[in-house]
């Protein structure tokens, strides 16, 4: 029996180390099943951001709802569904899978507050594209 939760445990691992693989993909395009992701970088550094070009839908009058998946300093993971408002240059997080080291993924589905966008930012660069 102990032998047999070894077996599962290990097995367990392997969709977790093909995630975080997947996610170890160098800037520039990477493929994720039926997505292929862009990076988007600011100016200023910090934050690393890919953003699923095939994602994009219209949710409102120059309003686009993008699959994102951030990258921070610390190399936590973040994958969101978010929403930009082109008009007022703010956008907002739909849903929002969270996965940090040694630390069980937190998947949020409450739509957070509007927020500003730092012009020199990779979401400001990200809002630039969408709203051309």
């Amino acid at each position: 029996m102990e032998n047999e939760m070894k077996i599962v445990g290990k097995i367990g691992l392997i969709p977790l180390l093909l995630l975080v693989l997947s996610l170890a993909a160098p800037p520039g395009t990477a493929e994720a099943g039926n997505e292929r992701w862009k990076a988007v970088t600011g100016k200023n550094g910090g934050d690393r951001i890919l953003f699923d070009p095939d994602s994009v839908i219209p949710s409102g009058p120059r309003v686009f709802r993008v699959r994102v998946i951030v990258f921070d300093e610390d190399q936590n993971t973040m994958r969101s569904l978010e929403e930009f408002d082109c008009t007022n240059k703010i956008f907002r997080d739909i849903e929002v899978i969270t996965e940090k080291s040694n630390k069980p993924a937190n998947r949020t589905l409450t739509p957070s507050e509007w927020r500003g966008i730092v012009k020199e930012s990779p979401r400001g660069e990200l809002l630039k594209i969408l709203c051309r």
